[in-house]
């Protein structure tokens, strides 16, 4: 893999920068076989060459046939296709591609009108499939306090730790699809954009007959029981 390196170091006249490192692309820590850098502008200096994730490397100065090696631990090649260093420090900035996006808006048609919690691994899937590596999202936490529009506001938690329901699939919550539930499915996926305030009450009630559904036997399981003890705070 092609990977730019860009240092950031005021040279005086006679310095020459090099990298190094555990490959044969980079010299194997021979000085004498090292890339030589080639000098951009002003304090930036870099180089391209061969290299491949997670090797190691460093930086070094040539004078008058001294060398002089940078401070610090020898470094690691993150995954991304650019790097660049200040001397002497360790603020690294990396060129990688990923996508930003509210929970909400990765509906589906098997979805109930709103993006939710089991489209997050489809997302991560077609993420790998187009060379993108990170993932953004607005909070996921419960802002169920109105029931209404307001509650549509990903920044109006009511809770730390509880997840927001509105995005739990109630197809894995156990709920039947018959008709009724197909036509209000279709309806709300028809819809431009979320009714947050339709697809809330429709969600709350298929919630409600969840819970009286399973209820009984989810309180007495050992689960259950286990996550009361460990969050009885």
């Amino acid at each position: 893999m092609k990977t730019l390196f860009r240092l950031r170091y005021n040279s005086r006249w006679g310095e020459e920068l090099f990298l190094t490192g555990n490959s044969a692309e980079l010299g194997n820590w021979n000085t004498n076989k090292a890339v030589k850098m080639e000098y951009e502008g002003p304090g930036i200096w870099f180089v391209e060459t061969d290299v491949t994730p997670l090797n190691e490397y460093k930086y070094f100065v040539r004078e008058n046939g001294q060398i002089r090696w940078e401070d610090g631990p020898n470094r690691i090649l993150p995954e991304g296709k650019s790097c660049i260093w200040d001397w002497f420090g360790l603020t690294e900035r990396r060129t990688m591609k990923g996508v930003a996006v509210p929970l909400f808006s990765l509906r589906t048609g098997d979805d109930f009108g709103i993006g939710e919690f089991a489209d997050l691994p489809k997302l991560g899937d077609w993420c790998v499939a187009n060379g993108l590596k990170i993932i953004q999202i607005l909070p996921i936490n419960d802002t169920t306090a109105h029931y209404d529009w307001r509650d549509s506001y990903p920044y109006n938690a009511i809770s730390a730790f509880a997840l927001n329901p509105i995005y739990l699939n109630l197809k894995q919550l156990g709920i039947k699809e018959d008709a009724a539930f197909k036509r209000t499915r279709t309806t709300l996926n028809g819809k431009d954009s979320v009714d947050y305030p339709k697809v809330l009450k429709a969600k709350w009630k298929h919630c409600q007959i969840a819970f009286e559904q399973q209820w009984e036997t989810l309180k007495n399981s050992d689960d259950f029981q286990q996550f009361v003890k460990e969050n009885e705070d």
